[in-house]
């Protein structure tokens, strides 16, 4: 286990405190899943008590940037929780990403100020964005449904499985990425089981 992977006190470190490789973090998660489940990491058990659902890497963040490198708009993100994934891509991008949420989360999150307090089809009315981010929508949501039938450009990223999987989502047009490098909760890196992913809807305008 290389000696960055835990803190002084042994706890696991936040896979978030900064932006690391798909291979760092690959075998990061390889020790975590050994020693504690990575579940339960990204339930809490990490040294920053942070709830973690998709879990980043460089690579995996390029890959998104790369998606929205010729975007001139205002970029939208909702339900944005702690806003990881806005902090994360705001440097590799010119536009400016706007990170919503409700602030009603039941896992304790941690909410920086720039994280602006807004339901997320509300948001999408005020701000008219050009393209919306979504990662990980909630079990029973179908915010995406709805963004997706006023035929705005969505970036969806999650578990089939997991994000609102009743909601039909994935009946109506898009295109499944098939990223290398998305990670998710309940993805297991002993068994080689990845199951999130990057969708788009709405993207053939922009492409």
């Amino acid at each position: 286990m290389d000696s960055w992977m835990k803190t002084a006190n042994d706890e696991f470190r936040d896979i978030h405190e900064k932006l690391r490789s798909y291979n760092e973090v690959l075998k990061f998660l390889q020790v975590v899943e050994k020693e504690i489940g990575i579940l339960s990491y990204c339930n809490g058990a990490n040294s920053s008590a942070r709830w973690i659902f998709q879990i980043f890497n460089k690579e995996f963040i390029d890959s998104i940037s790369k998606l929205l490198e010729k975007e001139t708009g205002l970029i939208l993100e909702v339900m944005a929780g702690d806003g990881k994934l806005t902090e994360f891509l705001q440097p590799r991008i010119d536009t400016e990403i706007v990170a919503t949420d409700t602030r009603r989360d039941s896992h304790d999150i941690a909410y920086p100020k720039w994280v602006i307090e807004s339901d997320a089809f509300q948001a999408v009315r005020d701000i008219n964005p050009s393209i919306v981010i979504l990662c990980w929508e909630p079990l029973y949501s179908d915010v995406s449904l709805n963004i997706v039938d006023e035929d705005i450009p969505l970036i969806w990223i999650g578990d089939p499985r997991k994000c609102a999987p009743n909601s039909g989502l994935l009946d109506r047009k898009h295109i499944k990425y098939n990223s290398s490098f998305a990670l998710g909760r309940y993805d297991s890196v002993i068994d080689q089981s990845f199951n999130t992913d990057i969708y788009l809807f709405n993207f053939e305008r922009n492409n």
